[in-house]
């Protein structure tokens, strides 16, 4: 990837922060075809020892409200069943049967799968 080593050593050093005990959250935003997905591609492959996950979205899922979400939970979906019931039900009735909730249980959820 010719041109971006100023993007990668920004992702590298946020998955050595995440393995310190501080995870962040980045987004990458931008016109189709720049060059988001390599990105991650290259960073899923660099660091085969932690979980990158992530979504893409698109136009015409824009009216599915956790169309994101699901994306990014459903490689997660054997893992929900180690969390602590309400957030274990929150989450696996967004995942697997695409319903919402609140949004304070949903965030709560949220925090728990990550930790």
């Amino acid at each position: 990837m010719q041109g971006r080593d100023a993007y990668q050593a920004l992702l590298h050093r946020l998955i050595q922060r995440a393995r310190g005990g501080a995870p962040e959250v980045l987004m990458l935003r931008g016109d189709a075809g720049i060059g988001k997905s390599t990105l991650l591609q290259d960073l899923r492959a660099s660091v085969e020892d932690a979980v990158v996950i992530s979504a893409t979205g698109l136009e015409s899922e824009r009216h599915l409200p956790l169309a994101g979400l699901i994306e990014m939970l459903y490689p997660l979906r054997s893992l929900l069943n180690s969390l602590e019931s309400p957030h274990r039900e929150v989450l696996i009735r967004v995942v697997e049967h695409g319903e919402s909730s609140t949004p304070v249980a949903l965030g709560l959820a949220m925090l728990h799968c990550l930790d």
